[in-house]
């Protein structure tokens, strides 16, 4: 596992033992940050299911100016601190040790806004209808503010095109697939 390119280009990143999280391909990454290359300079962003934190720390090597990360796993985030001490990233990355939804609805309240949130949730997701209610409330409450800027994009990656049918929004202005993945982008009108 890799940073892409940018600042941190070809810079190891640790990753947890196992399989407990599964982070995102070099393929995958790179073709989202192909697509998102005009909304990154100087982006605050928010990587949602952090694991050790790939797809936050690749923004911040393209040029976002912070990144909150947001994982509850105890090997997830010792590799995330790790990589981003690493990178000498720790004046523009803050980490929440925290349940993803409950770190939301604080980061709301506390009307934190973001121009790119990632969120990348456990495949497990896929196959429990009360995660996919809580992940597709959570964009639909992104969508309408204030997590998310006006004019931020919101993406999920999802495995299981069929287990997810008919969950997310409908309102996903591009759908990319990689493999059994797939990259759902949100922008947020207003």
């Amino acid at each position: 596992m890799r940073i892409i390119a940018g600042t941190f280009g070809s810079r190891k990143l640790a990753t947890p033992p196992g399989l407990g999280t599964r982070p995102p391909s070099d393929f995958l990454r790179g073709s989202v940050f192909n697509i998102l290359r005009e909304s990154l300079d100087g982006a605050a962003a928010l990587d949602l299911f952090a694991g050790c934190g790939s797809f936050g720390l690749e923004a911040l090597s393209r040029g976002a100016s912070s990144c909150v990360f947001v994982e509850r796993d105890a090997a997830a985030l010792r590799a995330l601190r790790e990589n981003i001490a690493a990178l000498g990233l720790e004046n523009c990355a803050s980490v929440f040790s925290a349940d993803v939804f409950a770190a939301a609805e604080r980061l709301a309240r506390d009307e934190k806004s973001f121009n790119l949130i990632f969120c990348d949730p456990p495949f497990s997701f896929g196959r429990d209808l009360a995660m996919k209610s809580r992940v597709a409330a959570l964009i639909g409450k992104s969508l309408a503010g204030p997590l998310l800027a006006p004019g931020g994009i919101f993406l999920i990656r999802i495995e299981g095109k069929e287990e997810w049918a008919g969950a997310l929004p409908a309102a996903a202005h591009d759908v990319r697939a990689y493999g059994r993945s797939e990259v759902h982008f949100f922008t947020r009108l207003s």
